[in-house]
């Protein structure tokens, strides 16, 4: 979690229109995954994006909820490609940080549920668990 707020600062820091305190976690993971794209990663980007779709899907309500935190991921995503790219400092310390992240930890399965670092599932939207013959993809 240490890493994971030391990233958010060093992303804060290299957007600097944006304010911690009024961005919403969406807009965070889209500030990562734009700062990671600009930065060249893509293998981990994939897994990354990977495992926040289904982390939306899965603790949002209702498609309508969904579908706000996807836009305000890929409007954070597009700002701070933008931002990394004019400054382009600091990726190799980024991509490692962001490799090892704890979301990076969350295991995914093939019926689209994750299971977090401490065990704790997160099925999609209407299941009560992870389904049984479910294979690990991640």
């Amino acid at each position: 979690m240490k890493k994971f707020l030391t990233l958010i600062s060093a992303i804060l820091f290299l957007a600097p229109n944006a304010n911690a305190e009024t961005m919403t976690e969406a807009q965070q993971f889209g500030t990562l995954a734009g700062v990671a794209l600009a930065c060249g990663s893509t293998t981990v980007l994939y897994k990354y994006e990977e495992i926040v779709s289904r982390y939306f899907a899965n603790t949002t309500p209702n498609e309508t909820v969904e579908k706000e935190l996807k836009n305000q991921y890929v409007h954070a995503k597009l700002n701070a490609y933008r931002g990394q790219k004019r400054k382009m400092r600091d990726c190799a310390e980024t991509l490692t940080v962001f490799a090892n992240m704890p979301l990076m930890q969350f295991q995914l399965f093939s019926d689209g549920s994750l299971k977090t670092p401490q065990g704790k599932p997160l099925p999609p939207r209407g299941q009560k668990q992870i389904a049984p013959n479910a294979q690990r993809i991640y």
